[in-house]
Formats: C-alpha cells, sequence, structure tokens
C-alpha cells in the first residue's frame, strides 16, 4: 500500500472526534478511580492547600506510608489507562461497523496515550468547566459519581451521537444547502 492510499483512507474528522470522546472517557475513568478509596480523595484534597510539613502529619494521622501513597496514585494511573482501552475498543467497533479504516481507531489510541502521559490532554484547564456538576453534593462519593456520569455521558454521546457521524461520513465540509440571506 502506497503513502496515499494510506492517507486517503484516513478519516481525520473521526479522529478528531473520537480523540475528543477518548478523552472525556479518560477523564470519566479517572473520577471513578477515586471511588475505590474515598479517604484517599479526601486526603488529596485536603493536600492542595497543605505544606509539605503538614501533609506529613495528615500521612501520619492516616497511618500511610510512602509506598501506599504511591500504590493509590498507581491505581489512579491504572484507570486512566483502563478508560483509554475501552474507549479504544468501542472506537474500533464503530470504525468496523461503518466499515471505515481501523488505523484511524490506533491513531486515536496512540495521540491519547502519548499526550496524556505528558498531561497536554488540557484536563487543567477543562475541569474547571466539565467537573461543575458535581459541586452540587457535599459528599466526595456523590461528587465523583455525578462528574465521572457527566464524562461518561458526553463521551458515548460524542461516539454514537448522529449528527457526529454525519460529520464523519461526509466528504465535503460545505453543507449541501447554500445559505440564504433573510
Amino acid at each position: 500500500m502506497t503513502l496515499n492510499i494510506f492517507i486517503k483512507k484516513l478519516n481525520w474528522r473521526q479522529i478528531i472526534l473520537h480523540f475528543i470522546a477518548t478523552t472525556f472517557f479518560i477523564f470519566a475513568f479517572y473520577e471513578f478511580a477515586y471511588l475505590l478509596n474515598i479517604d484517599f480523595y479526601n486526603v488529596i484534597k485536603k493536600s492542595s492547600s497543605l505544606d509539605s510539613e503538614n501533609f506529613k502529619e495528615l500521612m501520619k494521622q492516616k497511618n500511610w506510608t510512602y509506598g501506599k501513597l504511591i500504590s493509590k496514585m498507581y491505581y489512579l494511573n491504572l484507570f486512566w489507562v483502563v478508560g483509554l482501552f475501552v474507549s479504544f475498543t468501542i472506537s474500533l467497533i464503530i470504525n468496523k461497523r461503518q466499515k471505515l479504516y481501523w488505523v484511524n481507531s490506533l491513531i486515536v489510541f496512540i495521540l491519547a496515550y502519548v499526550l496524556g502521559k505528558n498531561d497536554l490532554l488540557g484536563w487543567n484547564y477543562l475541569k474547571i468547566i466539565f467537573l461543575k456538576p458535581g459541586n452540587i453534593f457535599k459528599n466526595s462519593e456523590l461528587y465523583l459519581l455525578t462528574n465521572g456520569f457527566v464524562l461518561l455521558f458526553i463521551g458515548i454521546f460524542i461516539f454514537y451521537f448522529g449528527k457526529s457521524n454525519e460529520f464523519v461520513k461526509t466528504k465535503n465540509i460545505q453543507s449541501k444547502e447554500p445559505l440564504r440571506a433573510t
């Protein structure tokens, strides 16, 4: 297969939409990961306003070692990757059903993995907006569940919404009907 044929088979619109949906899946699973240990989430939430001495004192109160802290952080990263694989699987299924090129999903997977591992997905800016729904709850569990499900719903919506599928399938950027002056 020549490079021209390979590039013609790629669907850049699908890659962009699936990348956005994958980002939502990644961070939904990241929110769900905190549900495994709410106590850890509450410590992380408190520690953002503490200096290192107060954080060490808080760890002593919880009877945590640095090894335990590292293992809890490991599970957060594990769920991040699980969200990436779930999204990759959904993307592959969509490609197979729509008879699109499977490399589109692979490009999304690699792009999301590389940008996510280098913290370049822009989550520090986007979480200000997308973690607002959980703020109505004072309870940490409900906060995490609400935000996780909202992010997951947005990701599923982007994957399966009819208009986004039409956007992926159309070859022409311009609409079929010309705009009319009113």
